[in-house]
């Protein structure tokens, strides 16, 4: 049995037939109309289905086009089988041989473009049009061509369609042309392959410029002509790159840096269609140091006459801290310390010292502290001696202090109370006490002081125990 003998084989009456009318199907469902003329889309080469048609159509509806017979009869099948599960043999068939390239074939893809509302492909067969339009929610056959720009060789091209890749030479031809500095390749499908598609071979993008304000790092980069968007990687404290956005413009913001991290960048420009993507070179990494927290909160917690104690607060990200000292009109780094405080030690006494503080990471250095000012003490008397002159008078005497304006001293009977006797200048270095009783026990104490814009800067006290005898 030839094709148009199988034709009028379907259905069970010719009444069947009379009905096939351009307007579509008015056809009871379930006699096999429907079926049948599904099987013949499917089973039969182009040829044999056009001869097919137009005689059904010459029966059927006089002189009517093959196309708009056609044309109707799938937009009848679709308007009344648009979602339901029919025909699931049908779903992965085999294209049709679209040997026929002719105007009414053009015309029955434009329609059933326009059916398929919108749907863009690139090298899909004719089958697929007519699948879509019996099955759309079903139907996920589709084209696809990469393009992977290489470093210094040609770019690597694949073309697929429904996931099997086509040759090229047989099933597509592809030309090269160049535009504004950018090479073009141009994809023409052979005679079961319907549609063109034009995609560029990207240069590589230049390494993006970054700012940051501590918390946050802003991306830019010059755009890459033909592309329509570009893929960001990162990279923290030289780990391995991954893939964190895409964007459609030429800047980006990565708003989850940490203070006292190094963060590294790339972008890879991307042109993509429905169908068709080209990849282009990843550019050059931008590298950028997090700086850490400023520390703050740094405070004098305890001063001698050579050395200051400094403590402040804990700066994120930090593994150590370096203080400076400034002395001879120039900074120097006193120490580097691991905790939150920290004694400079064999410094000049009652003299003004300026420190600053800073934290440190293995990848980052922080700013510096505001800068604390601090005086040490004056210097402690060091000796004190007594000598009994007479039965009721004692003379005390003690070490210089450099830099002392004068001297205090203080009597007491039982170490306790404390009372002022005397103050002398910074050229006495001993004093008698003529007030004394005999076989009674006193004590002695000295201090330095220094006067400075005004006001009295003391140093630590020396006691000598006294018994007139």
């Amino acid at each position: 049995m030839d094709a148009v003998d199988e034709i009028a084989a379907v259905g069970d009456s010719d009444n069947d037939l009379a009905m096939l009318k351009v307007a579509g199907f008015p056809v009871a469902m379930g006699n096999g109309t429907e079926k049948g003329i599904i099987d013949l889309f499917f089973t039969l080469d182009l040829q044999t289905l056009i001869d097919v048609t137009a005689v059904k159509a010459l029966n059927c509806a006089g002189d009517v086009s093959v196309v708009e017979f056609v044309y109707k009869t799938l937009k009848n099948i679709l308007d009344n089988w648009a979602g339901e599960t029919m025909f699931p043999e049908y779903q992965s068939t085999r294209p049709l041989n679209t040997a026929l390239q002719n105007d009414n074939l053009s015309r029955l893809i434009e329609k059933a473009i326009e059916i398929i509302n919108g749907r863009k492909t690139y090298a899909v067969p004719l089958a697929v049009f007519i699948v879509a339009l019996l099955f759309p929610e079903k139907t996920e056959a589709k084209g696809e061509i990469t393009v992977t720009a290489n470093q210094g060789a040609e770019p690597t091209v694949s073309v697929k369609f429904g996931g099997v890749s086509l040759v090229k030479g047989k099933d597509y031809i592809l030309t090269e042309a160049t535009e504004n500095g950018t090479k073009i390749l141009n994809f023409r499908f052979a005679e079961s392959y319907s549609g063109e598609a034009t995609l560029p071979v990207l240069t590589k993008a230049e390494a993006p410029s970054a700012v940051t304000d501590g918390k946050k790092i802003n991306l830019s980069w010059t755009a890459v002509p033909y592309a329509t968007e570009y893929e960001i990687y990162f990279s923290k404290n030289s780990g391995s790159f991954q893939k964190i956005a895409t964007a459609t413009d030429t800047e980006y913001t990565y708003d989850n840096a940490e203070t006292g991290n190094e963060y590294s960048f790339k972008v890879k420009p991307i042109a993509r269609d429905d169908y068709a993507v080209s990849y282009g070179l990843m550019s050059a990494a931008t590298d950028v140091k997090m700086p850490l927290q400023k520390v703050s909160g740094v405070e004098i917690t305890k001063k001698t006459d050579k050395a200051i104690t400094l403590s402040w607060d804990e700066a994120d990200g930090a593994t150590r801290y370096d203080v400076f000292v400034l002395e001879n009109g120039g900074w120097t780094k006193e120490k580097s310390v691991t905790g939150t405080s920290c004694t400079v030690s064999d410094l000049k006494s009652h003299t003004e010292y300026s420190f600053k503080v800073r934290g440190v990471s293995s990848s980052a250095t922080g700013e510096f502290s505001d800068i604390i000012k601090v005086r040490t003490k004056l210097s402690k008397v060091k000796t004190i001696k007594s000598k009994n002159v007479k039965s009721t008078s004692v003379r005390v005497y003690w070490s210089k202090v450099s830099g002392a304006t004068g001297y205090e001293i203080y009597r007491s009977t039982d170490g306790e109370s404390w009372k002022k006797i005397k103050s002398v200048s910074s050229k006495t270095t001993s004093y008698t006490d003529k007030s004394l009783k005999k076989g009674k026990t006193y004590y002695f104490r000295v201090r330095a002081y220094k006067t400075l814009d005004g006001k009295n800067i003391y140093g630590g006290y020396k006691t000598v125990k006294v018994k007139i005898k």
